[in-house]
């Protein structure tokens, strides 16, 4: 009986010094917490915009001037961007349906030409190789390819192609 109430009071101390430990440990990552947000504050990063999901630096361009970055693109460069942009119908201005307005009305804007895919018989090709070096998809349903499953079985034939591909590289 004696045994089991010193078990008992052990547990219990146990307890309060990990429950100790854990609060305080808490109290730490709170801090913490508290410290990233009032730097985010200062620095504007915070959210403010509610559905938009703008940063204040994003909407109050002059709050945080000194940030700015400069991504190469002159000013002009932008603008006849921007022109060419909307002379084609590209701008996306509808709303919720997200549609440009060359999609919306497609007999106000030049049409567009198509762009060159690949012929049947490249697909084919890439298609055979692919199979040969194990990895064209066989549908299963773990998804990996047959080179991804037995890779000792490939890797003759992909240490083949490698060696090809250096062969080629160098003849150029």
């Amino acid at each position: 009986m004696k045994s089991n109430r010193t078990f008992r009071s052990a547990a219990t101390i146990a307890c309060l010094l990990g429950v100790a430990t854990w609060a305080q440990s808490q109290s730490l990552k709170r801090e913490h917490v508290r410290a990233e947000t009032a730097q985010s504050i200062r620095n504007g990063d915070i959210i403010i915009a509610g559905e938009i999901g703008l940063t204040e630096c994003e909407i109050r361009r002059e709050r945080c001037g000194s940030r700015a970055e400069w991504s190469g693109v002159s000013r002009g460069q932008v603008k006849m961007e921007f022109v060419e942009a909307v002379r084609s119908g590209a701008i996306v201005d509808h709303g919720v349906l997200m549609l440009s307005a060359a999609e919306l009305a497609p007999h106000r804007y030049p049409a567009r030409l198509p762009v060159q895919g690949k012929t049947r018989q490249l697909v084919a090709e890439e298609f055979e190789l692919a199979k040969r070096l194990g990895d064209a998809p066989t549908g299963s349903e773990d998804g990996l390819t047959p080179a991804q499953r037995m890779p000792a079985r490939f890797a003759a034939v992909r240490a083949e192609h490698r060696l090809a591909l250096k062969n080629l590289a160098a003849a150029q």
